[in-house]
């Protein structure tokens, strides 16, 4: 399964998609880099990036994006329909007549139905 990107979960997060207490397990960017985290000790974080292992002490929320999964994104929808369609490829349905097709990245397709359902005004 593929992750989000930076800028979507930027977007998933200022549209006011809900950012988890850090835990282990969990994916997340911070600043620019996505980390997974392994241990948690108060704010003292611990993960593990493709740079590999590092300690990111006690950095700012602000430096912190969550990086949801496909499953997290679809328990805040309230109603879409997912279908495999092989090879890695999805389709999303959402209300009546829109439809995200042939999607490779399912996390990313469901980033965009909760964001169109969430998004603020400009």
């Amino acid at each position: 399964m593929k992750n989000l990107s930076l800028e979507t979960c930027i977007r998933l997060k200022d549209a006011g998609f809900p950012q988890p207490e850090r835990a282990p397990g969990q994916l997340w960017y911070c600043r620019g880099d996505l980390c997974v985290l392994y241990r948690v000790l108060q704010d003292d974080i611990f993960g593990a990036s493709i740079e590999g292992p590092s300690h990111y002490g006690t950095n700012a929320p602000d430096d912190w994006v969550h990086c949801p999964t496909a499953l997290e994104i679809a328990e805040q929808i309230h109603w879409c329909d997912i279908s495999f369609m092989g090879n890695g490829m999805y389709q999303v349905q959402f209300g009546e007549k829109k439809t995200v097709d042939h999607t490779t990245n399912l996390a990313e397709a469901l980033a965009e139905i909760w964001l169109s359902e969430n998004s603020k005004p400009v």
